[in-house]
């Protein structure tokens, strides 16, 4: 009966893939459409930082334009760089103040900047933008396009999500200019030629660069009216080549009205350096709206439409509040739909993790089988496990945990340590009834052996405790170390020399290998100093290679040059 109410009991247990971690700081990301100047981002993000500097609960505000800063890693999302993206880091004055004031600084930005999008995130190992992420895939971008507005009329009609948004961006204006290419070959212009003149009549060409204190100020080449307005109809733009036409220079006729000075200098370089109207080398000007980036999975185009659970809702339960509905969607022929985000994550991780178990439960059961040499002890060992399910689900309710992915490896090795403890418990059964008593008796018992564990499996904080709790209050006197022994005094035996204790030490004679049949006789070491008292040799020993070995016991200081012994350790 409690192994079917922990299986009905799981159903009501808080699903999660990574808990956020617990700490004082979060980012926040911001997106204006993309082509917008980054004057206008950083404009933004400065009226955010004051708004969030001026609440009491936050500490400090650093701003980051044009992607995230370099000094993050591992447990945040890395955003795509680009001039239309700025992001700011947000220190709380506790991890208690971030929780209770991030759905409000969420919902208060949301509302401030409604064309752009704004997202506060915590630090999290999760490596999916959004926690509910729906992905359709296909050919047509159009067709992807009506998919994605059916899933976010959805989503919008559901109170258990927010912030709901697509990965596309919106569509920018485009302008397209239809090359004639006949026409302006003949002109001697290029494609660039009419790139490069378009741009000057419209942001300008950037040709230097001057500096007004540290401040960089870029020089732009920009072509205007007559009275120094922009151009207003793109037909009328001049085009000009990159490179001087110079092939009319060596005409003939052109050099004898030179000559003649039917023509001067300033006419020679106008015709030259002439401009044509755009409308001359084109079949005409077009302003189209395109998609800026066109996302790709495996190949193919693909949409995401996405959001987070709303406040006080878990993300699985709030997948499942729209999953029936999305699914639902009719899809055409060549079209396919998916679940990402930490659905997604969870599914591949789990496959990863269990798809090696089926091999793991065969070994084991072939082990025990071998380690009992029957079948039925196995078999009881195996009847323990969906015992598992009764503490672990009454645990989590009880808590009100959120059963992650940290929580699945820790019940994965808890399987592992209840086998153990049946194994060792089976084989003092076994050993019992083999030694004459009853099954009853020996399955009683058996606490002796389980007994001594059970403290180990409390904290050990609280087993302290407890032990402090049982000991008398009286101070017991502790017995002090025993005495360090007494050295004996330094013996001097020069006024310039350090004192000396009486050390053991050794010395080898040094001797050289022979060089013919006639063995050669040991060195005799140098006559000892007049001012140090000689050294007494007490014994002679013959050594295993068949050489002596003189032993010596220096009382006093004695000079290395006659005997070669170092005084604070024993040399052979």
């Amino acid at each position: 009966m409690l192994v079917g109410l922990s299986v009905w009991g799981y159903g009501y247990m808080r699903q999660g893939f990574f808990p956020d971690m617990v700490y004082d700081q979060l980012y926040m990301e911001y997106k204006l459409p993309e082509g917008t100047n980054s004057t206008r981002v950083k404009a933004d993000l400065e009226e955010i930082r004051r708004y969030l500097k001026s609440r009491p609960e936050i500490r400090s505000v650093a701003a980051s334009i044009g992607g995230t800063p370099a000094r993050y890693n591992l447990v945040r999302s890395i955003a795509t760089p680009s001039l239309s993206y700025g992001e700011l880091i947000i220190d709380f004055e506790s991890p208690e103040a971030l929780e209770r004031n991030i759905d409000d600084i969420q919902q208060t930005l949301s509302d401030r900047y409604p064309d752009a999008y704004v997202k506060l995130k915590r630090y999290n190992l999760m490596f999916k933008k959004y926690p509910i992420e729906v992905q359709f895939t296909g050919p047509d971008p159009a067709v992807l396009h009506r998919l994605a507005d059916s899933a976010r009329c959805i989503m919008e009609r559901t109170p258990e999500v927010c912030l709901i948004t697509t990965d596309w961006e919106p569509r920018i204006p485009v302008l397209n200019i239809d090359y004639d290419q006949s026409a302006a070959r003949r002109m001697g212009l290029s494609r660039q030629d009419i790139a490069v003149s378009m741009l000057s009549a419209a942001g300008g060409i950037p040709v230097g660069a001057f500096y007004e204190g540290t401040h960089k100020n870029t020089i732009y080449l920009k072509c205007t009216e007559a009275d120094g307005k922009p151009v207003d109809n793109l037909e009328n733009v001049p085009v000009f080549p990159m490179m001087p036409n110079l092939a009319g220079l060596f005409d003939e006729e052109l050099l004898l009205k030179l000559k003649s000075g039917a023509i001067d200098r300033s006419e020679l370089l106008e015709s030259v350096l002439h401009t044509v109207p755009l409308k001359q080398v084109s079949r005409g000007v077009q302003v189209e709206w395109e998609d800026p980036v066109v996302p790709r999975y495996n190949g193919q185009r693909a949409q995401r439409v996405m959001c987070s659970p709303a406040p006080g809702i878990e993300t699985e339960a709030a997948r499942l509040a729209v999953a029936e509905r999305i699914e639902a969607i009719p899809l055409p022929s060549g079209y396919a739909l998916s679940w990402e985000g930490e659905k997604g994550a969870s599914d591949e991780t789990m496959r990863y993790l269990f798809k090696n178990v089926p091999l793991g439960v065969v070994l084991m059961i072939a082990i025990l089988i071998l380690l009992f040499g029957d079948y039925r002890k196995p078999a009881v060992i195996l009847c323990c496990i969906p015992l598992l399910g009764i503490g672990v689900v009454g645990a989590m309710l009880l808590t009100g945990k959120v059963f992650t992915f940290c929580a699945i490896v820790g019940a994965l090795g808890l399987v592992g340590m209840m086998m153990k403890n049946c194994i060792v418990l089976m084989d003092e059964i076994g050993a019992q009834i083999a030694a004459g008593a009853d099954p009853a008796s020996a399955l009683v018992s058996t606490w002796t052996t389980i007994a001594p564990g059970m403290p180990s499996s409390l904290p050990k904080e609280k087993t302290h405790r407890a032990r402090r709790a049982r000991q008398p209050k009286a101070r017991v006197a502790r017995a002090l170390p025993p005495p360090r022994p007494i050295l004996p005094a330094p013996t001097w035996t020069s006024p310039m020399r350090p004192p000396t204790f009486p050390i053991p030490t050794r010395r080898t004679e040094r001797w050289t290998p022979p060089t013919s049949p006639k063995r050669t006789r040991p060195r005799t070491p140098p006559a000892p100093l007049a001012s140090a008292s000689p050294t007494p040799c007490s014994s002679t020993a013959p050594a295993s290679n068949g050489k002596t070995r003189r032993w010596r016991w220096a009382s006093s200081w004695t000079p290395t040059r006659s005997c070669g012994a170092s005084r604070d350790r024993i040399s052979p």
